[in-house]
């Protein structure tokens, strides 16, 4: 009966050890992984961001034409660059999702895909409205006043989308301790 005992004891005490290796192992392990991969993309676009609305600023002060030009050129370049952030942040999330056994983290990672799906929306609507703009591409002030005025209306919608998924994702993630 001692032995019963001793052995029983001796498994009890391995239960937890068992379930403590466990935890945060498998592919929770690798969603914590992809999500740390994740953030770092997004500090590097975060900064990108800041450079492209530089460069936005610049197209729109310049006199010149030729300045405009390259100053444009430059705000393509970096626009092709925050993009392609956007895109390989949005793989990482996409990673998680892929995970079986990920939880909360892949819940996450899809409410943070619908957030840059939504910035994105607003950084093309922007360069194409910004791109037009560069261009001369309206033939009159009404015109440039009601794509202006549309772009807005637009731009709202995107904004108010992105700040309710980003707030969504936000919560989400304090609640659940990610």
């Amino acid at each position: 009966m001692r032995k019963v005992l001793v052995i029983a004891c001796a498994v009890l005490m391995l239960v937890p050890v068992v379930v403590l290796a466990g935890c945060g192992g498998g592919d929770t392990g690798q969603a914590r992984d992809y999500l740390q991969q994740a953030e770092q993309l997004s500090e590097k676009r975060g900064a990108g961001n800041t450079e492209l609305l530089n460069a936005w600023r610049t197209v729109r002060e310049a006199e010149d034409p030729a300045a405009k030009q390259e100053a444009w050129e430059e705000a393509e370049r970096v626009y092709g660059e925050v993009e392609a952030l956007l895109q390989e942040e949005k793989a990482e999330y996409e990673k998680i999702t892929g995970l079986e056994g990920a939880g909360d983290y892949a819940e996450y990672a899809e409410l943070k895909i619908k957030e840059l799906n939504a910035f994105e929306q607003i950084l093309t609507a922007t360069n194409d409205f910004l791109r037009k703009l560069n261009n001369d591409e309206f033939a009159s002030k009404e015109e440039l006043d009601a794509a202006s005025q549309e772009y807005q209306a637009v731009l709202e919608k995107l904004q108010a989308e992105y700040t309710r998924v980003s707030e969504e994702a936000e919560r989400f993630r304090n609640d659940n301790n990610l």
